[in-house]
């Protein structure tokens, strides 16, 4: 299952009965609950008779191998209508919930149910399907366009087609528009159409609607691609300037004058034919003319806006232009560039974008050049691509792998500057102060280390950050060069030590350090009794005396309500061997531990034990996601609180 953005696997012995893993899944793996929330669940192989009597609620719900009647039992009915609904061909397609879904996605999984079934395909009402075949042919295509035509189809409804062998969109196509060549139209104003094979097209659906239809990239995966079908408004060729106006007020504004949108575009227009209307919206687009010219139809309470895209012709000081937290400026030739090189360059913005059809060398140059001469704020980061097509809002025109990012006074985090190998000390460290650093003495970064060095040999910089790592040798060497504004730390990770009870150590929201062998034995005594209530230790090799001693110190000496401590060792697994020890060694007073979503169940499982007469610790395994090991997690949770469920908002 999926909490946030971990997913969670668990196997059991193949030799296990099917009654006794159903009795596993529900103790270990929902906890003993019934009342399930989860943003997706999935639902596969299910007899009905074999669920367990939960009640799930939902945004998506995905079903493999049977039918949604057979799982309704287990869904709230809170959970519909669905935000997505992922089912098989051969479910009843005109089921009301099927029917209600936000998005739909079947499965068609091969040419006996693409034949059973294409009725029940064509006839599929929701507005927003996803249709994967495994072969993707251009007959299953022609005969859903077919039946729009004889049937009709509501505007805004868009099907996607997916083919699991293979690309065959350039073929298919190209079948498409030799069937339809006597009522096909070019296509324009479609940004997300792959450009690179046979070009979409659209065809007359009604008077006033049409179907386009054209081939593009998967959104999640760029090198798969889909073909879509989207049914679209048009009015009359034949129909006058005003008339076409008039009618696009009416239908597509529904006569309102006030406009709330997310994202509001404003290109290749005069502004004299605007209709008088007001809106306010969060992302600006303006091509072809100047911002000033339309502000006023913008609602001032737009302003700051969100995001800005505009030509390069415009007045970069202008307050709504300074103000806009995201900047996208649009450069379309050379003469556009050298005309507004000084304006370009003189951005007051933190975030830029900048989009250009020739990006040359100077264009990067040039901006670095002008902040070195007059400085730049922290954080300011621009962005320079090369364009490919003439405008935004017709084709695609960014090319991914042009893209050039300049971060200015903002050190790359796991970024070193080699210098030669013959370089003296002092003048390798004198490079570094002056290209890595670029002379200056006041640093911001994010996460910040010090290694293999010795404090006195440092420039005299300034550190503000908020994750510090510190690597061979004491905190306290180190201090002079910090910023007494990053304490208390998000992290800090120590590799030497010191004293665990320094004031800025035990201040530290998360600590975290690494300990070899010699150091387990000589600071024994300090390492159990760490004050913070979020430890990390890496051990060279973890034992159980290393997790004894902890939970002795804990017994003794009592812990806070909320602290989590986990140890993993650097060499070897041993944690389901060490579970079990500590199973033995308590077994006259824990219980057994239900309802801890991020415990493994392949292995021992956890347990708790008592601490005080209101608290417990919690003692289980679980997965590293980052380095692929197991970990022991030692957490102290409050007696009323239960042992921890998951909860998600159904949206």
């Amino acid at each position: 299952f999926k909490t946030e953005e971990k997913y969670y696997y668990w196997e059991f012995p193949m030799s296990m009965r099917y009654e006794e893993a159903e009795e596993k899944i529900n103790e270990y793996y929902l906890g003993g609950r019934m009342n399930i929330y989860a943003d997706q669940f999935w639902f596969s192989y299910v007899e009905g008779g074999n669920i367990p009597q939960f009640n799930v609620t939902t945004n998506e719900v995905t079903i493999h191998n049977g039918r949604l009647d057979d799982i309704l039992q287990c869904i709230n009915p809170n959970s519909f209508p669905l935000k997505e609904l992922s089912t098989e061909c051969f479910d009843e397609l005109n089921h009301p919930h099927i029917c209600s879904a936000e998005k739909l996605c079947v499965e068609i999984s091969d040419e006996h149910h693409k034949n059973e079934y294409s009725d029940e395909i064509n006839a599929i009402q929701n507005k927003n399907v996803e249709l994967t075949y495994d072969t993707l042919e251009w007959t299953y295509v022609m005969d859903l366009i077919r039946y729009w035509m004889e049937n009709g189809k509501e505007t805004g409804t868009i099907f996607l087609f997916v083919g699991r062998a293979g690309d065959r969109n350039d073929e298919i196509l190209t079948k498409l528009r030799d069937e339809f060549s006597e009522m096909w139209s070019e296509l324009t104003g479609v940004d997300d159409q792959n450009l690179e094979g046979t070009p979409g097209f659209s065809i007359p659906l009604t008077t006033s609607s049409k179907i386009v239809v054209y081939g593009r990239k998967n959104s999640e995966n760029i090198s798969n691609e889909e073909l879509v079908l989207n049914v679209l408004r048009q009015f009359p060729m034949d129909l006058t300037r005003e008339k076409a106006m008039e009618k696009l007020n009416e239908y597509y504004l529904g006569g309102r004058m006030n406009i709330y949108a997310d994202n509001f575009e404003v290109s290749n227009s005069q502004v004299e034919s605007f209709p008088k209307f007001n809106v306010t919206t969060n992302e600006l687009t303006v091509y072809d003319f100047v911002l000033k010219d339309i502000l006023q139809y913008i609602n001032p309470n737009s302003f700051p806006l969100k995001q800005l895209s505009i030509d390069c012709d415009n007045d970069m000081n202008n307050p709504h232009i300074c103000s806009a937290k995201s900047l996208h400026i649009l450069i379309m030739d050379d003469d556009e560039k050298h005309e507004n090189a000084a304006n370009i360059v003189s951005i007051q913005n933190k975030n830029v974008d900048l989009s250009y059809k020739n990006l040359e060398f100077m264009d990067v140059m040039g901006v670095i050049q002008y902040w070195m001469e007059n400085g730049k704020e922290v954080g300011t980061t621009f962005a320079f691509y090369a364009c490919l097509y003439e405008k935004p809002h017709r084709n695609n025109w960014f090319l991914y792998s042009a893209k050039l990012f300049i971060k200015h006074l903002c050190i790359p985090t796991e970024k070193c500057m080699p210098c030669p190998i013959g370089l003296i000390y002092g003048e390798a460290r004198k490079k570094i102060k002056m290209y890595y650093l670029e002379g200056r003495m006041c640093i911001y970064a994010d996460r910040f280390w010090f290694s293999n060095n010795e404090g006195e040999n440092f420039p005299k910089f300034n550190v503000t950050t908020n994750d510090l790592t510190v690597s061979e040798f004491e905190i306290g060497d180190i201090l002079q060069y910090i910023n007494p504004n990053s304490f208390p730390l998000k992290e800090l990770t120590i590799k030497y030590f010191d004293g665990l009870i320094h004031p800025h150590i035990c201040s530290a929201k998360k600590l975290c350090f690494d300990l070899s062998d010699d150091q387990r034995n000589g600071y024994a005594t300090s390492i159990v009794a760490i004050q913070n209530k979020n430890i990390e230790m890496e051990y060279e090799i973890l034992e159980y005396v290393d997790v004894m001693g902890i939970i002795r110190q804990w017994v003794e000496n009592g812990k806070e309500t909320d602290s989590t401590l986990v140890c993993y060792g650097h060499y070897g697994d041993r944690t389901d061997e060490i579970v079990t020890e500590l199973r033995n060694k308590f077994s006259e007073i824990m219980s057994e531990l239900a309802g801890v979503d991020d415990q493994t169940l392949t292995g021992t499982p956890g347990f708790s034990i008592p601490l005080t007469t209101s608290s417990k610790i919690l003692v289980y395994q679980r997965g590293n996601l980052e380095n692929f090991s197991e970990e022991i997690v030692l957490k102290v949770v409050s007696n009323q609180a239960g042992d921890r469920t998951m909860e998600m908002e159904h949206q």
